[in-house]
This record gives C-alpha cells, sequence and structure tokens, in this order.
C-alpha cells in the first residue's frame, strides 16, 4: 500500500467524531446509548434513522437491531462484538480520564481503546529527560479494510501537563515532544531555544531517545510523513 493513501486511512480512522445533538428530547437511556455507548461506532445514517423515530419501543427494536447486525455469530445466544464493546467502554472509563475531569470515553486514550481495542503493545517515555511524557500503541492493522498491516497511534501530554492527547506526525511533529527546559534541559547547541523547527527537534529527540523518534514521522512503521528526515 502506497504511503499516502494509507497514512490518509489511518488519520481518518483516528480522528474524533462529532456527536450531533438531536433535536428531539430522547429519554435519558437512548440519550445516554447513542451519544456515549455507541458514539464511536454508529455510523451517520445510523444515527439520522435513530433521531427521527417517535416512540421507545421504535427505539428499542432499533437497537437490538443495532447489535444484531453486528453479531459475527448470529445463531448463537451471545452477541461477541456487542460483549467486546461494552468491556472496551468500561476499560476506558476505568483506566482513562485520571487527570481530567472528562470521563475515560471522552478522552483520547479512551476513544481510540474502544473504537481498535487494547494494542499488541504499548511503549511509555514517562521519564525521559528533555520529553513530554509519551505513549506508543502498537497495532497490526487488516489490509482488507484498507489499513497498513501495522500502525502505531501515539499519545503525548502537551506542554508536559494535562492528559495524553492525540499525536499527529503532520499537526503536532518532533517539536510538540521535546522540552526546552525539563529537568534542566536546555542545551541550545543542539536545538533553537523555541523548539519551532521540526528538524532540530527531531535530532534532539534523536539524541534524547532514539526509538522514539523514530516513531514519531508517521504512524505507520518505516515510512515518514516528513521528507528529508532520516
Amino acid at each position: 500500500m502506497k504511503r499516502i493513501p494509507a497514512l490518509a486511512i489511518l488519520l481518518a480512522l483516528l480522528a474524533p467524531l462529532a456527536a450531533a445533538q438531536g433535536k428531539i428530547a430522547l429519554p435519558e437511556r437512548f440519550k445516554k446509548w447513542l451519544n456515549e455507548e455507541v458514539v464511536y461506532i454508529i455510523t451517520p445514517h445510523e444515527r439520522d434513522v435513530f433521531l427521527q423515530l417517535q416512540a421507545d419501543r421504535e427505539r428499542d427494536i432499533f437497537v437490538e437491531a443495532f447489535w444484531k447486525h453486528r453479531d459475527p455469530e448470529p445463531r448463537t445466544p451471545r452477541n461477541e462484538f456487542e460483549e467486546e464493546h461494552y468491556r472496551r467502554l468500561g476499560h476506558a472509563n476505568k483506566f482513562y480520564g485520571r487527570s481530567t475531569p472528562l470521563p475515560g470515553w471522552r478522552t483520547d486514550r479512551g476513544r481510540i481503546y474502544i473504537v481498535l481495542g487494547p494494542p499488541r503493545n504499548i511503549e511509555q517515555y514517562s521519564n525521559v529527560n528533555g520529553v513530554y511524557p509519551t505513549e506508543i500503541w502498537f497495532y497490526l492493522g487488516d489490509p482488507a479494510l484498507g489499513l497498513p498491516t501495522a500502525f502505531n497511534v501515539i499519545f503525548f501530554k502537551r506542554n508536559g501537563a494535562s492528559d495524553y492527547i492525540l499525536y499527529s506526525p503532520t499537526d503536532d511533529g518532533p517539536r510538540s515532544l521535546v522540552a526546552e527546559s525539563m529537568g534542566g534541559y536546555r542545551d541550545v547547541s543542539r536545538v533553537s531555544s523555541s523548539i519551532s523547527d521540526d528538524a532540530a527537534a527531531y535530532k534532539a529527540l534523536l539524541d534524547l531517545e532514539p526509538n522514539l523518534a523514530r516513531q514519531t514521522l508517521s504512524l505507520i512503521p518505516g515510512e515518514s510523513s516528513q521528507p528529508g528526515f532520516q
């Protein structure tokens, strides 16, 4: 798969979904189901149809059909997809969002966990002098879905504060991970004091944490969204 299409597909998958609010006054249980429980997996068409329903009985039937449509083994009494989805939702609410007033499902890590499931591996860089706390989640992709066979999802604490947020190689770049002054780090001989230049920041990051640096140029291992970086 070529680099640009693969990266574009991956970024589209990870883009936050707008939780559009319906004008109809839904009962609380349906409002929670629509805007919290299935907000990341319901399609725009399904949302529109659901919001047009007038009676709770119709909504109950819709919810039942929603899960049945996603059941990988419809001939068995269990719905493995539904069970796994609510397991992920529970995990997100339990483990993410501790450093923010947001519930876990609304954080970037919670959203990615709900959509993609548990990563194959996680690398944490939380105590690297001169680098803001960063996590890399490693996934295997399904080419049948247009995804690369392997990809990473990176989260970081902007300016070292608050909760982990999703990292974009093009919008954030290595400069967003290098701390000008963290634990006394301030080596202006290697990088400009403003850390505004990605090339300089990348070189600094290579010195500080080489493995992390090489992962910051693209979400797809071995590729770079920024030509000229080595």
